[in-house]
């Protein structure tokens, strides 16, 4: 005789909400440790040998909980983290893990009413998180762009450490722009921290703007330089993004329009467009096509995480040669399947260097 499953002792979509709304909580107790970053956090995955962090990634604001790991392509929501983490056989012992976590009682059924405020409770908690969490980046996003307005020059041209590094090391002969990068700012002395050693040391820096949708700059993209600007600084990781990258852009060229992208949307002027992941293969493409408006945006990921522009009739995504790769390879194809759903019938090219790790390894080699 085939038994009746019995009814759950709370609501899986209310222990859901709960779990989301201290997500933070839920990490800490599943062993990580990192400090959330625009978002997410990115652990080493503790079921594989993951030598370095990136391709495991944990969201922690929206679809808080839900994970990925491109290496492997494995995913799931709060309930697959803690069952993939801890290596639980079945759903619901993930479940029973939630109920002990957030201190639940296992074994009450509860009514409808009860059901019902548990809801209305899981979702007040949710949308104070995610108020909290907006207050939070617009905090940041207005700190990097106080930062960048008011304490980085803009004259960066030579005998700046920047200009020496985009013109020699990286090979940019800058001085055929009609008009040099306005997002481009510098700094004679920035701090750079060691998280593995706890180091922190000062070198010229390249702070460059990135803009959100509207125009306003919502985070700043570091770049670490030698004094001379013979390359950059040797510190584990010269270059970082702080503030609220998600969904912006470093805008370095206008094209043949010499509009603004919120100018040209308003006078229905389009044009083509090239995105790199790199400052330094964006401006390779501006000297390229100087009729194309050029962006980068800042990383693999973030390329991902840009819109469609009204300005831009076509686009040109620009890929690193990763083959070596293959949890950047599988990032990238899932980059490139969000540019074509967003493209609507409008013009969409992939391009690769045909040498070299990318775009600006690629013109180097070409002049040398």
């Amino acid at each position: 005789m085939r038994r009746e499953r019995q009814p759950l002792p709370h609501d899986e979509q209310v222990v859901k909400a709960a779990l989301q709304a201290r997500i933070e909580g839920v990490c800490l107790q599943l062993g990580f440790r990192e400090l959330p970053r625009q978002g997410v956090i990115t652990p080493l995955n503790p079921r594989r040998k993951d030598r370095r962090p990136g391709s495991f990634v944990i969201w922690i604001a929206r679809s808080a909980g839900s994970w990925k790991d491109y290496a492997t392509n494995e995913k799931g929501d709060v309930f697959g983290l803690i069952q993939y983490v801890e290596r639980l056989d079945r759903w619901i012992d993930a479940y029973w893990w939630s109920l002990n976590f957030l201190g639940w009682g296992r074994h009450e059924v509860r009514t409808a009413d009860q059901v019902k405020q548990d809801r209305e409770d899981a979702e007040r908690e949710r949308r104070a998180a995610l108020a909290r969490e907006k207050a939070d980046q617009a905090a940041k996003a207005a700190r990097q762009r106080a930062f960048w307005l008011n304490e980085c020059a803009p004259d960066w041209s030579a005998p700046s450490p920047v200009w020496t590094y985009l013109t020699e090391a990286r090979g940019l002969p800058l001085e055929r722009m009609d008009h040099l990068p306005g997002a481009i700012r510098w700094r004679p002395e920035v701090e750079h921290f060691d998280k593995a050693t706890g180091e922190v040391t000062e070198w010229p820096c390249m702070t460059t703007a990135m803009s959100g949708p509207d125009g306003a700059v919502t985070a700043v993209h570091y770049t670490w330089l030698r004094p001379d600007g013979s390359d950059k600084a040797p510190v584990e990781k010269p270059k970082k993004m702080r503030g609220v990258a998600k969904g912006a852009a470093i805008r370095l060229s206008k094209g043949e329009t010499g509009l603004t992208p919120e100018e040209a949307a308003r006078r229905g002027v389009t044009g083509p467009l090239i995105i790199t992941e790199g400052i330094e293969d964006a401006l390779t493409a501006a000297l390229a096509r100087p009729s194309d408006r050029c962006w980068a945006a800042g990383s693999l990921s973030l390329l991902g995480e840009l819109a469609w522009p009204k300005c831009a009739s076509s686009v040109v995504l620009v890929a690193d040669n990763d083959w070596l790769k293959p949890a950047a390879i599988s990032a990238f194809e899932a980059v490139e399947a969000k540019w074509k759903a967003m493209a609507e019938g409008r013009p969409l090219k992939v391009v690769r260097a045909d040498v070299g790790k990318d775009l600006n390894d690629w013109a180097r080699g070409a002049t040398a």
